[in-house]
């Protein structure tokens, strides 16, 4: 795997020299992580609602249920948090342009691999509030 300076240096030699064309590259890198974050953001929503329908349902099953679903929900809010706080700020690609094209690419692609990470661990986190949230819910269906 390359190092951001590296790949700086691969994206503007494969696109010809054309920062602009480099930089677009880029972005659209950024904008895969975006929809991603989104993705994530909704299934959180998804927790939310159930949580509002069946949420007395599930705690009324048993102690580990009521834990887990609490626990599940608070892990899964911040999963939300870290993925909306790390990921989904804006940072507009324009504010990386540089007179040397080689520095401005290789500060969007570190700020792209920051983000790239904070998802990565905001999806791990996810999962873990997920696995809680899920464990409860069948609980409640094999009561």
């Amino acid at each position: 795997m390359l190092d951001a300076k590296e790949e700086a240096q691969k994206i503007y030699e494969i696109s010809g020299q054309d920062y602009l064309k480099s930089i677009q590259l880029i972005e659209q890198q950024l904008n895969v992580v975006h929809t991603r974050a989104q993705v994530m953001v909704g299934i959180a929503g998804m927790v939310i609602t159930v949580t509002g329908f069946s949420g007395r349902q599930i705690v009324e099953t048993s102690d580990l249920a009521q834990y887990l679903v609490v626990i599940g929900l608070g892990v899964v809010l911040a999963a939300t948090l870290w993925v909306f706080l790390r990921v989904m700020i804006i940072h507009w690609a324009t504010a990386s342009i540089n007179d040397d094209p080689l520095k401005g690419l290789n500060d969007l692609i570190t700020y792209r691999n920051q983000k790239t990470m904070a998802y990565e661990i905001g999806g791990k986190i996810l999962g873990i509030g997920l696995i809680c949230y899920g464990t409860a819910v069948s609980l409640m269906l094999f009561a």
